[in-house]
């Protein structure tokens, strides 16, 4: 009974830490330096601001 629960549970546990590893789950990011791997940033805003949804 203990296994048919623990098996699936520790299943489920080891591949969802993959999807953690790219937010910021903290201040100044998850290394705490600041920076961003994120790609197709803006260097600088349009003159008009950005778009309003």
């Amino acid at each position: 009974m203990l296994t048919r629960f623990c098996v699936p549970f520790l299943v489920a546990c080891l591949i969802s830490l993959p999807l953690l590893g790219g937010d910021w789950p903290q201040f100044r990011g998850p290394s705490r330096d600041n920076i961003s791997t994120e790609t197709g940033l803006l260097r600088s805003w349009p003159a008009g601001g950005p778009k309003v949804l």
